[in-house]
């Protein structure tokens, strides 16, 4: 590594890319959803190569699955854990290349061995046999989204990764943001998402910069929601943990 170091990090959301030393080469970051556009901005911010790490507390924390120099899916260490890719609803298994939940059995495990556990990720797996690193295991696909996580909004399926994703792309958008749902006097739903600007914005630019993130949330979501850019350090934080979602939505 040229005498460059790694560095591992579980990422604490929501967070804020300051300069980092330039003896630092490579980095595993793990604990949330890793879009790849988040992925980019750390990597482009610190100048290294960005790793994603795969883990639940359940199998031995971080370390589950980790992507290799392709950066081309994660590799699973089957001596490890046996994967299973299943239907969330049916609970059949489906094949290579076709998306589900993430199902996993420890095999070396001896205080608390767990067979066949669902671990609520959709994610997909690879078929192919030998990766272009050289190893031979598994590989499966970034962690789209939690099963659990997913929203129905006007009868449409969403998860908060596709506004992650959209959001992370455009380079005017800081680290913090949450998505708000209500219901308007019709009853239909309606969703806001809140933002922070990375600097400080003119009122023009704000503007702008609402329309076009509303217009490419439109185009993923079908309908379009409310964008409001806040400045920076506007939107409350609270723990490790960011609060993307919150639902105030009338129940019936």
């Amino acid at each position: 590594m040229n005498g460059l170091s790694p560095v591992s990090c579980l990422l604490p959301f929501p967070f804020k890319l300051l300069p980092v030393s330039s003896r630092y080469s490579l980095g595993l970051f793990g604990a949330e959803i890793f879009t790849p556009g988040l992925k980019k901005r750390i990597q482009d911010a610190w100048n290294i190569d960005v790793h994603d790490i795969y883990g639940l507390t359940e199998m031995c924390g971080p370390g589950v699955s980790a992507d290799c120099d392709q950066h081309d899916g994660l590799h699973l260490w089957e001596d490890h854990f046996l994967v299973e890719i299943i239907d969330p609803t049916t609970l059949e298994p489906v094949g290579f290349e076709e998306e589900g939940e993430m199902v996993l059995t420890t095999l070396t495990k001896e205080g608390m061995p767990l067979l066949r556990y669902r671990t609520r990720d959709l994610s997909k797996l690879y078929d192919i046999k030998v990766c272009e690193c050289g190893r031979t295991h598994v590989k499966h696909t970034n962690i789209k989204a939690r099963s659990d996580d997913m929203l129905i909004i006007r009868g449409t399926n969403i998860y908060p990764g596709q506004i992650e994703s959209v959001l992370m792309k455009d380079d005017k958008i800081g680290g913090n943001w949450c998505m708000i749902l209500s219901t308007d006097e019709n009853g239909i739903d309606q969703l806001t998402v809140e933002v922070e600007s990375k600097n400080h914005l003119s009122q023009n630019d704000t503007i702008n910069l609402e329309k076009k993130l509303c217009d490419k949330i439109k185009n993923v979501l079908v309908f379009t929601p409310k964008i409001i850019v806040f400045p920076p350090k506007s939107i409350p934080q609270e723990g490790l943990k960011a609060k993307r979602v919150v639902d105030n939505r009338k129940k019936e």
